[in-house]
């Protein structure tokens, strides 16, 4: 499995695992409060997801530098996460933001 495929298959596979999941604990979240509040919480575990999976790489690192062995492959693969982690968090910010943000202007409006 190359890194593109290693990167695409979390993206698609937590997707397709998870999303029956995470639609039910949102609908359940918003039946009980804030909508926003629910999707947050969702971004929130994908974002874990992606953070553990960054970790288990760099403790594959740490197994190779300990063995002596080069981990040039496993370093590039940490780099790649860490900028889907990265470009991820952005997102889920600026989501957040501005539906917040639109529902200030809509509560004024109204």
């Amino acid at each position: 499995m190359s890194n593109v495929d290693g990167a695409s298959s979390f993206n698609f596979n937590y997707a397709d695992n998870t999303l029956s999941e995470m639609t039910q604990k949102a609908r359940a979240s918003a039946q009980t409060g804030s909508w926003l509040v629910a999707l947050a919480t969702i971004m929130g575990e994908i974002a874990n997801k992606m953070s553990t999976q960054m970790i288990e790489k760099a403790s594959e690192i740490d197994t190779a530098a300990n063995n002596e062995e080069p981990a040039n492959e496993l370093t590039a693969e940490l780099t790649a996460l860490s900028q889907l982690f990265k470009m991820f968090t952005e997102a889920t910010n600026n989501c957040i933001k501005s539906v917040g943000e639109g529902n200030s202007a809509l509560a004024r409006k109204q």
